[in-house]
């Protein structure tokens, strides 16, 4: 489990604490049990926020610390204000260096 909580305008408030702490509950309680169905399980927030599961590298550790994450595709198409009826989508592939 790693996390990421990038460059944001605004300090991390108490209700922004809460939902970090929320999902890193979640993908500890949840993640190992999702392992052989999918990837990677991760939680992206608006705010450049990424918490991820993996048992093959700790991404949140290895992000670059200027990275902005609604700067590309997968998360950008995540934000209300370009899904504001907030519909699963399928973004493009990408390549993650």
């Amino acid at each position: 489990m790693s996390a990421f909580l990038g460059k944001r305008d605004v300090a991390l408030d108490d209700e922004l604490k809460s939902r970090v702490i929320a999902a890193q509950y979640t993908l500890n309680e949840l993640g190992p049990a999702w392992q052989n169905e999918v990837s990677n399980s991760h939680f992206s927030m608006p705010e450049n926020i990424l918490l991820m599961y993996s048992t093959e590298s700790p991404w949140g550790l290895l992000a670059d610390k200027d990275l902005v994450m609604t700067d590309y595709s997968v998360v950008r198409s995540t934000l209300q204000v370009n899904n504001p009826e907030r519909k699963p989508n399928w973004t493009g592939l990408y390549y993650d260096i």
